[in-house]
């Protein structure tokens, strides 16, 4: 609407109006990106799944491990990718659909990118359940305790705080990288505070 001159801010200034739709249809972009990375973590997943029920059972860890390796070769010639980077997107996949259950829900609904996807995997990778559970909690659902407020930024080499910038914290696509990477520091400090007290 912006872009055709219909749109609330029509008027006023038709640059800032063609200038906002296009950041509009930008951000929708990104959306459908995250959503099309959603699509093929579950093909991804339930491909994995498939392969291992139609494989015969391994008389092996050898034997295990060149089911691993053919299905990771499956996955990398269809995306023509590397095998390492088809082996992190089914480790990815897995612990998404498996494990993440708020990661797995804004990836699909385009609320979260799939970089931001992908680090929340990452930093999960280590804890317990509770713990995953407590890291994305903090992220991704504003009722749980301690969740995350306002949107992170790095303005010439200094981070600071936009007080809640966005409207909404868990808007990552709009704050960038950044609202998530110094959040995720300023969670694991207040971590380590809480824990020496």
């Amino acid at each position: 609407d912006a872009v055709r001159g219909t749109g609330p801010g029509a008027g006023g200034d038709p640059l800032r109006d063609l200038a906002d739709g296009l950041l509009d249809g930008l951000a929708e972009v990104a959306r459908l990106e995250a959503r099309t990375a959603a699509l093929k973590v579950q093909l991804a997943a339930d491909y994995a799944r498939a392969a291992r029920f139609l494989a015969p059972p391994a008389g092996s860890v050898r034997d295990r491990a060149v089911q691993e390796m053919a299905l990771v070769a499956e996955v990398a010639c269809v995306l023509t990718v590397s095998e390492r980077t088809a082996g992190a997107l089914l480790s990815e996949a897995r612990a998404l659909t498996t494990a993440l259950p708020l990661t797995w829900a804004a990836l699909r609904a385009g609320t979260i990118s799939w970089q931001h996807a992908r680090i929340l995997v990452e930093e999960t990778s280590g804890l317990d359940s509770a713990g995953a559970a407590s890291l994305e909690g903090h992220f991704l659902d504003p009722a749980a305790p301690g969740a995350a407020r306002g949107c992170a930024a790095v303005l010439g080499g200094e981070c600071s705080l936009l007080d809640n910038a966005v409207g909404d914290h868990r808007d990552l696509l709009v704050c960038g990288m950044s609202c998530l990477c110094l959040n995720r520091v300023a969670w694991a400090t207040s971590s380590l505070f809480s824990q020496s007290n």
